[in-house]
């Protein structure tokens, strides 16, 4: 764990980033963001997703906004959630119809 120095001299700022105070984010963003990841790393996930979201979905404490999103691929919705941007971006290459990156892009400056 980073001590800082003793001297009186100021810690680098890449290290006082580490003890800034963090935006909390509730039980359910974090099911969002494991949803997320279970979609972009795990194929059978991936392959539960495609033959049933519903029934996918319902394994995650979830909202029912939160999984519309995830089911509809608002990803400029769970972004505004402050969602990681990562995840998001994985989630849309590993399991929409069209996987294009640029099709991700549009929807994300759509806001749709």
């Amino acid at each position: 764990m980073f001590k800082p120095p003793r001297t009186g001299a100021p810690a680098p700022l890449w290290r006082m980033a580490a003890f800034e105070p963090r935006e909390e984010k509730s039980m359910s963003s974090e099911a969002v963001e494991v949803a997320l990841y279970d979609l972009g790393v795990k194929r059978e996930a991936r392959t539960g997703f495609a033959s049933d979201p519903e029934a996918f979905l319902a394994r995650y404490a979830l909202t029912s906004e939160e999984a519309a999103m995830i089911r509809d691929f608002d990803v400029a919705g769970l972004q505004a959630r402050k969602v990681s941007p990562l995840l998001t971006m994985g989630f849309w290459t590993m399991n929409h119809p069209s996987r294009s990156l640029r099709d991700y892009l549009v929807r994300l400056r759509a806001g749709q």
